[in-house]
């Protein structure tokens, strides 16, 4: 990996430039993020066991789908996911992926705004704030009410979010979101401990409303609910070939054991927050992890504001994948971009996010319909449609095992695609 795709390397020098542990840290750091924060509800909607198989499953396929992608990477030297398209399935499937992409990007960011409102109105109005708003201050009023609430979250956005989007400097904020990793783990750590001293010494007690609070299994229309967070959770196809090219002495085995090892990390850590944040809340967990916390403990206040950064320089990133697509729209050469049409840009397309992000206060809606609907895409159908595509593709010559694989790659996909968005779809609909 080079120093550019690896500034962790580059600035400090404790990881070598394409290692094991760098590519395993890469593809980590792609998976984690707002995901984690709405899993417990998403495995809730659908039960504690369907949750966790639901997890099982599709770690397995993101697995598999990286495996192929790096054959194909491997067989035909391809640098991109749209290169790849383009190559093996043409320019109108190039095209689509494209378009697919931007609404990945745009609703990713869409959805770190959403965190973003929901940690900071969590920080700032808390049980005392709303119980404070209900006497004779009109200012604590103002700001309990949804016309304050996105006056502080602009006022957020200006302070925290808008300075990373303004930084035109994507190796800085590739190191700041290595931290990613640190970050998720304190907040799942807060999330045990919290659990530990507030509800397992409740469980002692056999009449506490929480140990009948927690479902095994639901079906009907909640069966699916929590499918897309699933996917979106463990989404890092587009970055993978950036992984794979830095890496030294690549080849796809040593690329698959870097992809088992994330996803293992990645996996770990969503069972351990499924597990503890569910295990404590039960049926009251309808959404964002953090809505069902107060940020009085100071570990559960430093987990909120590491969570903040971390989102903050996530969204910055997926900033700069929307403006590079209207600069190439527009023509215009990223390399040799002015600051000022860099700040144009980057600016209007925040400011529309931010307002996009205003409308919505429940985050696993808007991360559950992106989740089915690009993840089904860009996970596991356009990956199997590739390897398919890459040329001499029959059971003699890629064995029975990945031929048969493929197949059920496909087949999970679109039921994900279409089960995951029209359960989101319905979501949307019934809960709104």
């Amino acid at each position: 990996m080079s120093s550019k795709a690896d500034p962790l390397a580059s600035c400090f020098g404790l990881l070598p430039p394409g290692s094991t542990v760098a590519s395993v840290l890469s593809l980590t750091v792609t998976c984690l993020g707002a995901g984690i924060l709405g899993i417990p509800a998403a495995a809730g909607y659908c039960g504690l066991v369907m949750g966790f198989f639901y997890l099982f499953l599709t770690s397995c396929f993101t697995i598999f789908s990286l495996h192929i992608l790096a054959v194909v990477m491997e067989k035909h030297g391809l640098r991109t996911f749209d290169e790849a398209t383009r190559k093996l399935m043409g320019p109108a499937a190039c095209y689509f992926v494209a378009a697919v992409r931007l609404c990945n990007s745009f609703g990713t960011c869409m959805i770190y705004i959403i965190c973003i409102k929901q940690i900071a109105l969590t920080i700032l109005i808390d049980k005392t704030f709303e119980q404070a708003a209900t006497g004779q201050n009109r200012t604590l009023a103002f700001f309990s009410g949804e016309v304050g609430k996105c006056c502080l979250l602009a006022a957020v956005w200006c302070v925290v979010v808008y300075p990373f989007v303004l930084l035109n400097k994507p190796s800085v904020l590739r190191f700041a979101s290595i931290f990613t990793v640190l970050f998720v783990l304190i907040f799942v750590v807060s999330i045990m401990t919290h659990s530990c001293i507030n509800s397992i010494p409740s469980f002692r007690n056999p009449s506490h409303p929480h140990a009948s609070n927690v479902d095994g299994y639901n079906g009907g229309r909640f069966a699916f609910k929590g499918l897309g967070v699933i996917l979106f959770s463990y989404f890092c196809h587009l970055n993978c070939f950036e992984v794979y090219w830095g890496m030294k002495d690549r080849s796809t085995s040593r690329f698959t054991i870097c992809a088992i090892c994330a996803i293992t990390i990645c996996s770990f850590l969503y069972v351990m927050t499924v597990a503890f944040a569910y295990g404590e809340f039960g049926r009251n967990l309808v959404d964002s992890v953090v809505l069902m916390y107060h940020p009085v403990p100071a570990y559960m206040l430093a987990a909120f504001v590491l969570m903040a950064c971390s989102i903050s320089c996530s969204h910055a990133l997926h900033t700069l994948q929307l403006r590079n697509i209207v600069c190439s729209i527009f023509g215009w050469k990223v390399g040799s971009l002015p600051f000022w049409k860099h700040a144009v840009v980057a600016t209007v397309l925040s400011v529309a996010i931010l307002l996009s992000g205003m409308t919505f206060n429940r985050m696993n809606g808007v991360v559950a319909l992106v989740g089915a609907l690009c993840g089904g895409f860009l996970s596991f159908i356009f990956p199997g449609l590739l390897y398919m595509y890459s040329g001499n593709w029959t059971t003699e010559t890629v064995g029975v095992t990945r031929f048969c694989g493929t197949y059920v790659l496909l087949l999970w996909g679109v039921v994900a695609l279409v089960l995951g968005t029209a359960s989101s779809i319905h979501s949307f609909v019934v809960d709104s």
